[in-house]
């Protein structure tokens, strides 16, 4: 029952994860999307132009590290999880029959 209950965990876990990754590749595309559009259909001082960039730079860095640390975790802890309940499964019970 325990390893059941584990497995539904890590499986939503991963879905999460996958989620977040999903849903900050949809941000990320609309503020391009909606930089590009401002700057073609208005007649933007180049100074004006520079500083959407420079946002945009900026928000995709944070955007990306923040995404990156959260899927480097999300592994980190699968892979700590998954070596765990390997070693546990394979180590050698103490049971003397």
């Amino acid at each position: 029952m325990y390893m059941s209950t584990n497995n539904n965990v890590t499986l939503e876990y991963i879905q999460f994860s996958k989620r977040v990754t999903k849903w900050g590749m949809i941000l990320v595309t609309s503020v391009l999307i909606l930089n590009m559009l401002l700057i073609a259909f208005n007649n933007f001082p180049q100074y004006t132009i520079n500083a959407l960039t420079s946002l945009y730079t900026a928000y995709i860095t944070i955007m990306g590290i923040t995404i990156g640390a959260y899927q480097g975790n999300s592994s980190l802890e699968k892979w700590t999880r998954a070596k765990y309940q390997f070693e546990v499964a394979t180590k050698p019970s103490n049971n003397v029959e």
